[in-house]
């Protein structure tokens, strides 16, 4: 699925419960001031297929 995001692939979006949204959304609200490995600890737990990259940026 295209997106305008260079560095995101989505191949397919699966729904979440309402209390997923909600707490996806109270995150990202805040999400700025988040140091980039506790980003992508968050985007592992949330989204399965998601692989950090090696190179860390």
């Amino acid at each position: 699925m295209p997106n305008p995001h260079p560095k995101l692939r989505i191949e397919r979006a699966r729904g979440v419960s309402e209390t997923e949204l909600k707490t996806m959304q109270e995150w990202v609200s805040v999400a700025n001031t988040v140091h980039d490995q506790i980003v992508r600890q968050r985007m592992q737990q949330w989204v399965s297929e998601y692989t950090p990259d090696e190179r860390g940026s």
